[in-house]
């Protein structure tokens, strides 16, 4: 980017998030280990000077079935319940991300 003047255009990190259940425990993580991943991710990111917006996956599990991953990156419970993730990443925002 810096050979073809693109230096000051910053990267979008775009669909970023881990499901908290699903059919095959490799793909997923616990809730707990979601919240830490939003920890992790969020001091990687302040860190990053070409970085523009961050996207979470999506904020709401979309359902509960469990035959696939893609009801649960949310960072709320499909039943409207926080995730620890929901409130990691709340205080992390508020303190100035």
């Amino acid at each position: 980017m810096i050979t073809n003047g693109d230096a000051n255009k910053k990267i979008w990190i775009t669909e970023f998030g881990v499901p908290t259940n699903g059919p095959n425990s490799y793909w997923y993580l616990s809730e707990q280990g979601q919240a830490g991943m939003v920890t992790d991710a969020m001091n990687l990111y302040k860190r990053y000077t070409w970085a523009g917006p961050i996207f979470w996956y999506t904020l709401k599990d979309s359902g509960t079935d469990t035959s696939t991953n893609e009801n649960f990156f949310g960072l709320i419970r499909f039943d409207g319940s926080l995730k620890p993730a929901y409130q990691v990443l709340k205080n992390l925002l508020s303190t100035g991300l």
